[in-house]
């Protein structure tokens, strides 16, 4: 039987939670059908045995590809030539699927051709205890065009099914040695995207509060470099499309996006080694997106105004002197008795 689905385990030092999400793909009927690929990253426990222990017992869904370290985003280029399947889906070690819904996500694939499936994820803590559902608006059961999407519609890796074909239109290579590359695999592969299907059920049981996670915002705080690197590699990218691309408006959403995050986290938190000014220096050399830097801005509920908190850096091109402005003085007020009320530990320079 054909292969229907490739699954990509990105995998390091996860022996903690590998099993379960392992256990989460052994459907009862069919499961030949899947075509799991874990990639052992270096890992330095027993993640590898683990997974070459699952190989074993079902060698007809289970396939290891052990590697030097490499991070993330070289986890997912070592599995991209061997997928097997007509479609590809993103699993993360510490998480896992919704074992009964994906045996009918199987049977679906199995008669769709549509480049883009969607899905539906829940949240989960360590107990297993769900904590937020995610789901989409779309039409349902019936295949729709990706320009019928609202541009700013967020997809995060956890919904999001690719048709492997797609990968076959481009050179996919995702941003090797750092942190935070998933945010590249619902970008340039969209530029191929035209039909969408959407599943409305959960597939994906997302993993959050365990130590150690880069999803962390401290972590994330740490790591604004990481950020950054994707960020200008998508932007490498986005040259060469299109505005008539179906998926224009959406990438360029998505890199205004991390641009905005990268400029909140460089210039309103404290204890933040990065160099902002080498960033913003480096954005000149892409005018489009230099002069959207000028735009953001920073809400002031109370006193109903917006501080262009970017522009106003930039005239000055210091973080002191932009907080000795009055503005900033009153929006810091706020903030600490906000903080207060909420018992916050939040690190907000404000």
């Amino acid at each position: 039987m054909n292969k229907i689905l490739s699954i990509i385990i990105p995998t390091y030092n996860m022996e903690e939670f590998l099993p379960l999400c392992l256990e989460s793909l052994i459907i009862k009927k069919g499961r030949e059908r899947l075509d799991v690929l874990i990639v052992n990253d270096g890992s330095k426990d027993n993640s590898s045995n683990i997974a070459h222990h699952y190989k074993e017992k079902y060698p007809d869904v289970f396939r290891v590809i052990d590697k030097t370290n490499g991070n993330y985003g070289s986890c997912i280029n070592a599995a991209l030539p061997h997928l097997q399947g007509k479609f590809v889906k993103i699993l993360d070690a510490d998480d896992t699927y919704d074992t009964e819904n994906l045996q009918i996500y199987i049977d679906l694939l199995a008669t769709i051709n549509s480049d883009l499936v969607i899905s539906d994820f829940i949240t989960v803590d360590e107990t297993g205890k769900r904590r937020d559902y995610h789901k989409f608006k779309f039409p349902s059961n019936k295949e729709f065009l990706f320009e019928d999407i609202d541009y700013k519609t967020f997809l995060p890796m956890h919904s999001v099914t690719y048709n492997t074909d797609i990968f076959k239109k481009i050179v996919y290579h995702q941003t090797e040695g750092v942190s935070y590359t998933d945010m590249e695999w619902i970008f340039h592969p969209m530029s191929c995207v035209n039909t969408v299907f959407y599943f409305k059920s959960v597939i994906y049981k997302y993993l959050i509060g365990r130590n150690g996670q880069t999803i962390d915002f401290t972590a994330r705080l740490k790591r604004i470099d990481n950020i950054e690197k994707g960020l200008l590699n998508q932007i490498q990218i986005m040259i060469n499309i299109p505005q008539e691309n179906k998926s224009y408006k959406y990438l360029n959403n998505m890199i205004e996006g991390r641009i905005k995050t990268i400029y909140t986290m460089g210039l309103l938190y404290k204890n933040v080694s990065y160099d902002i000014l080498s960033f913003d220096n480096r954005l000149k050399e892409y005018p489009e997106y230099y002069s959207y830097a000028e735009s953001i801005m920073l809400p002031d509920k109370i006193l109903n105004k917006e501080i262009p908190f970017v522009k106003m850096w930039r005239r000055r091109k210091s973080k002191k002197q932009l907080y000795k402005s009055p503005l900033f003085i009153m929006y810091r007020l706020q903030n600490r008795i906000k903080r207060m009320l909420k018992n916050s530990t939040t690190d907000l320079f404000f």
